[in-house]
Formats: structure tokens, C-alpha cells, sequence
């Protein structure tokens, strides 16, 4: 993992290196020998010190001069070591004494300078111009200069209003960030409600389709209760209504209607034979042929038929349920864990419920870098919007070992082994590797998820043009989410995974606010040591899973 380095003071690294023969070539330039990113007036009073030491050959009168010029520059104000700077510069410039001449030439460059200046101000020109300005004059007239205190006073100034401009914008970016996450809590609030109405519908039409489908079955359970009573009254006729006429008597029935009782059971007997070419059901069939038992139960040539018919419909109807029975037995089963639906009641544990948490869907996705990139399938499962913050930690792990305090800001130097407990402590999980790229693409196959540039204020990382770059943590959600609404993942802090290396190392995700912009990609990674505690590393939880028989 590379890490951000402090910038160096650019008079102690010429003094160690040896190389103090380029030093002519800076005197003759109007750029400062130290660097303005080394602050400590202390440091560089003590290596100007250090150089003094050198002898004129190695270091000339005139580069001694520019050196203590550019540190009046650099520090014109709280500077104990300021009225020394001077007279040192006087001395310096005092060992070749001008002539009367070339000191009422100084005297006319400062006035015609000054009076350039004092006009300057009069027009709409920018801060940092006006500084140049006034720096220059101070660098160019460091000595015999009657108008030094005033654009030493001049450039504090301009400093001072430098700040208060930059936290004006500051606050008017803070209002416009406040307003668009304000408008997008509102949208995803619409969606929820959305979803929950949409859940509800869902749920109701089921209700209602089961509710048919069991009326459905108890008719249906009816009317095979209706038909098994039936058949057996119909078996039990002929004994019951047996004629108690001797069968002398019984054949001296009249022919007329004997002719008329065989004409009704050819015309039955002929409709069903024309209904078994039909795709009618077996249920249907079996109806028509007991119908046709129980009405014509004596003087009926076709009954042993019929009887066979309704055995052989019997037989058939056992065999299919045993297939169907055979069937199901033998049908693999997948059990997947049913994710609930984010509940509507405010009174719910923050900590462990699914407050606070997006869904991510099921489906297809691409992972790796662009060029690169293959697909994979994921069931659905819950992530949480934020990173977990310094406050919710400390609650369940009663610390708080972070190195940048804050309330609303991510817990850092946590172990892999913290950051799992403390996610099983509230009934979550930490994220697989998969799943965390998944979340932080939302979709998207560009190089970051908000597309292919990096541009500015997108994340938090070592060039990503935020306020916090380089410097330390940003409160969570500071920056713009992803289409699943997602804050924070790309910088800020690496984020733990459940996923090893090599079964030594463990897997970061995500790059941090000390690294540069090739690592917050979804697709880059790192590879730590599981008690690995840095100022830079933290985690967020997920939720839900696939369970198979």
C-alpha cells in the first residue's frame, strides 16, 4: 500500500545530498528556495543557521541574501526571527556600499513600485495576483525599503481575506451538498414507499389466489365425495330394489316399454363412447360413466361394460398420482433464505434491523478492471448504505481506537477479526469480495462507478479533489452515492471483506483518503495481514445469504 510523503524542506535536502553547487543557479531567479510546504519557522531559522557556517565560495553573499529574503517571505508575520532576517540582509548588502547614485535609483524603483501597487489595488483583479504583487516587492526591496511594513501588513491582509473567502465557499458548497443529499433521501424515501405499496399489492393477490385455489381443491374433494357415494349407491341397487315378482311375472312386462328403456340405454351408451375420443378428463369420464350405472341399474345389456370402464378409469387415476407422487419425491430442492422486507416501524434497533442498509438484487454483473471484465451471478442480499461509524462501534465494543475522533466519522484501525465480531454481534455479516464489488459497481461497467474520469469531490482519496485528500477521514456520506445509494465506497477508508489470500493475507477493497485515485476502482484491491491496525483501514456489514439441502 503506498502512503502519502510528508514534503521535505528543500534547504535540508540540498545540505545532505552535498549538492549545494546548483545553489547559483536559483539566485539569479525570483523563485523561493524554501519550500512553502515545510511550516515550522523554527526548522528553517535553524538551517539558515546551519548554511551561514559555509564559506563564500561555497555559498556567495548574494545567494545568503535571497535565502534570508525568501524567509521574511515566507513567514512575514509571527516570526520572532524576523528583525534578525533583516539586519542579516542589511549586513550582507552592506559589505559593498552603494554609490549615491545607485541608492537614489533604489529609492525611485521603490516609489514607482509602491505607486504601481497602490494603484493595482483600485482594480478588479484577483487575491492571488494582488499577493504575487505584494510579495514580490517585498522579496525585490528587502532593505533601506520605508514601505516594507506596510505590505508586510498588506499581505497579511490578503491572507486574511483569503480565508475568509475559501470558508465562505466552503459553506456555500456544504448548503448545496446538505441540499442534493436532503433530495436524495426524499427520492429513496419515495422508492421505499413505492415498494412497500407495490410489496403490499403483491402480497394481497397472492392472498386472494390462494384463497381461490383452496376453494378450488374443496370443491373439488367435494364433488369426488359426491361420486364415490354415488358409485357405491349404484352397486347396492340391485340387491335393494330387487323385484319381489317371481320371474314368470317379470317377463310378462309390457314389450312396449321394455323397447323404450333399450332405446334410452343405446342412446347413452352411444354418447359416451363418442366422449372417450374427446380430451376430457379422467374425472370428467368417470362422472359420465357412473351416471350412466346409476340411472339404467337393471334390464341393462351395456352394464358389465360400464363396470370395466369405471375399474379401468380407477387404475389409471391411482397410477398417474403415483407418478406424480414419484416425481416430486425425486425433484432437487433449493432452499434459499427468504430476505425480509425492510420494516416500516420506526421503533426497530437501529443496530440490527435493516435500517440503514440498501438492497442489492439478484443477477448478473461484471467484475474486473475494464478490458478485463468477465461476469458473475449473485443472489440478492443487504448492504449497508455508510461505512460503521465511530459512534455505533463504540456502543456495542464499548472503544473507540481510531486515530481521527469523530462521532459521524468511520471507525478505523480495527483488525479483520473486530470488524467481523462486531458485525456478528448485530446480526449482520462482513461482505464477501464478490458481493462488495457487486455493490460498489451498482451496474455500472466504467473504471469508477460514477464512470470513466475521475473529476473532483467524488471521493475522498489522495487526488480526488475533496477537502480531506491526503489529510485524514471524511465524515461518511460526505460525498455523492452510487445508483444503488451506496456513500463512501471508493476512498475514505479501506473496508474488510471475508475473503483470504494465499491463507495467510486477508482482502481490502475500496483504497483510502492516503492513496491515489488507482485504487478507489471497484475492482482494486489489497492484500494485509488479518491484525493489520492502520489509521486507514475500516469496514461495513451486510446481510442475508443462500442456504442449500
Amino acid at each position: 500500500m503506498r502512503r502519502s510523503v510528508g514534503i521535505g524542506i528543500l534547504l535540508q535536502t540540498i545540505y545532505l545530498a552535498g549538492a549545494l553547487h546548483v545553489l547559483p543557479a536559483y539566485a539569479a531567479t525570483n523563485t523561493p528556495l524554501i519550500s512553502e510546504g515545510a511550516k515550522s519557522v523554527e526548522i528553517h531559522y535553524s538551517k539558515l543557521k546551519e548554511l551561514s557556517n559555509l564559506d563564500k565560495e561555497t555559498l556567495p553573499d548574494k545567494l545568503r541574501v535571497k535565502l534570508w529574503q525568501d524567509f521574511i517571505i515566507l513567514f512575514p508575520y509571527d516570526n520572532p526571527y524576523l528583525a534578525e532576517a533583516k539586519r542579516n540582509i542589511n549586513t550582507l548588502s552592506k559589505r559593498r556600499p552603494p554609490q549615491l547614485a545607485e541608492k537614489e535609483s533604489l529609492d525611485q524603483k521603490i516609489k514607482r513600485r509602491f505607486a504601481f501597487l497602490m494603484g493595482l489595488d483600485q482594480k478588479p483583479i484577483s487575491l492571488d495576483k494582488k499577493m504575487g504583487a505584494w510579495s514580490g516587492f517585498v522579496r525585490d526591496f528587502p532593505i533601506d525599503n520605508p514601505k516594507l511594513d506596510y505590505a508586510l501588513l498588506k499581505i497579511k491582509g490578503l491572507r486574511i481575506e483569503q480565508k475568509r473567502l475559501a470558508d465562505k465557499k466552503g459553506l456555500v458548497e456544504e448548503a448545496v451538498q446538505r441540499e442534493k443529499l436532503t433530495r436524495l433521501a426524499e427520492q429513496k424515501q419515495l422508492a421505499e414507499e413505492k415498494w412497500l405499496a407495490e410489496e403490499t399489492a403483491r402480497k394481497e393477490e397472492e392472498r386472494l389466489a390462494e384463497q381461490k385455489r383452496l376453494a378450488g381443491e374443496e370443491a373439488r374433494i367435494n364433488e369426488q365425495k359426491l361420486l364415490a357415494e354415488t358409485i357405491r349407491l349404484a352397486e347396492e341397487t340391485p340387491q335393494q330394489e330387487k323385484p319381489s315378482l317371481p320371474i314368470e311375472q317379470k317377463q310378462l312386462a309390457s314389450p312396449t316399454e321394455k323397447e323404450s328403456l333399450d332405446q334410452k340405454i343405446d342412446n347413452r351408451f352411444a354418447l359416451l363412447m363418442e366422449l372417450e375420443q374427446k380430451p376430457v378428463s379422467l374425472e370428467n369420464q368417470m362422472g359420465a360413466w357412473s351416471g350412466f350405472v346409476r340411472d339404467f341399474p337393471v334390464d341393462n345389456a351395456k352394464l358389465d361394460y360400464a363396470l370395466a370402464k369405471i375399474t379401468e378409469l380407477r387404475k389409471e387415476q391411482k397410477r398417474l398420482a403415483e407418478e406424480k407422487s414419484l416425481i416430486s419425491e425425486k425433484a432437487d430442492t433449493v432452499e434459499v433464505a427468504r430476505l425480509e422486507s425492510p420494516p416500516p416501524v420506526k421503533s426497530l434497533n437501529k443496530l440490527t434491523g435493516y435500517e440503514g442498509m440498501s438492497l442489492i438484487p439478484a443477477g448478473k454483473y461484471v467484475y474486473g478492471e475494464p478490458g478485463t471484465q468477465e461476469t458473475k451471478i449473485l443472489e440478492a442480499f443487504y448492504m449497508d448504505v455508510k461505512e460503521v461509524i465511530q459512534k455505533d462501534y463504540e456502543r456495542v465494543a464499548s472503544k473507540n481506537p481510531s486515530r481521527f475522533k469523530g462521532e459521524n466519522l468511520p471507525v478505523e484501525k480495527v483488525t479483520w477479526e473486530e470488524a467481523k465480531k462486531h458485525c456478528e454481534r448485530i446480526g449482520k455479516r462482513l461482505p464477501t469480495s464478490d458481493e462488495w464489488e457487486k455493490a460498489a459497481r451498482a451496474g455500472s461497467s466504467s473504471k469508477y462507478y460514477w464512470g470513466d474520469s475521475l473529476g473532483k469531490n467524488n471521493a475522498n482519496c489522495n487526488g480526488c479533489g475533496s477537502q480531506w485528500d491526503g489529510l485524514k477521514t471524511a465524515p461518511v456520506g460526505s460525498f455523492p452515492p452510487n445508483a444503488w445509494g451506496l456513500h463512501d465506497m471508493a476512498g475514505n477508508v479501506w473496508e474488510w471483506v471475508d475473503k483470504s489470500h494465499n491463507k495467510i493475507f486477508k482482502v481490502l477493497r475500496g483504497g483510502s483518503w492516503v492513496d491515489d485515485s488507482s485504487f478507489v476502482s471497484p475492482s482494486a484491491s489489497y492484500f494485509v495481514l488479518p491484525d493489520n491496525k492502520s489509521h486507514d483501514i475500516g469496514f461495513r456489514c451486510a446481510k442475508g445469504t443462500i442456504i442449500k439441502k
